[in-house]
């Protein structure tokens, strides 16, 4: 339940990041090349490293980071023109 209360309140939380606000709403550079969702992935994982005591089966594998890499990959591709 926890887990899922965590997921609910960090969802998108990589659009902070990935989208500028100065006189509208666009993607920074680092939004347009990584996504949110790796930049939430890198947020979310420096904040457990940081957490002492922070139980290693929680933290997500560097497996999982791939994956989200070519997923992210993959759908640039397809929605270029």
């Amino acid at each position: 339940m926890i887990l899922l209360l965590t997921a609910a309140i960090l969802h998108d939380v990589g659009k902070l990041d990935e989208l500028c606000y100065e006189r509208a709403v666009g993607y920074t550079i680092e939004g347009q090349l990584l996504g949110h969702i790796m930049m939430e992935f890198e947020t979310v994982s420096k904040a457990m490293d940081a957490i002492e005591g922070f139980p290693p089966n929680l933290k997500p594998s560097s497996s999982i980071s791939s994956s989200a890499i070519t997923a992210n990959t993959n759908l640039a591709r397809q929605s270029s023109p």
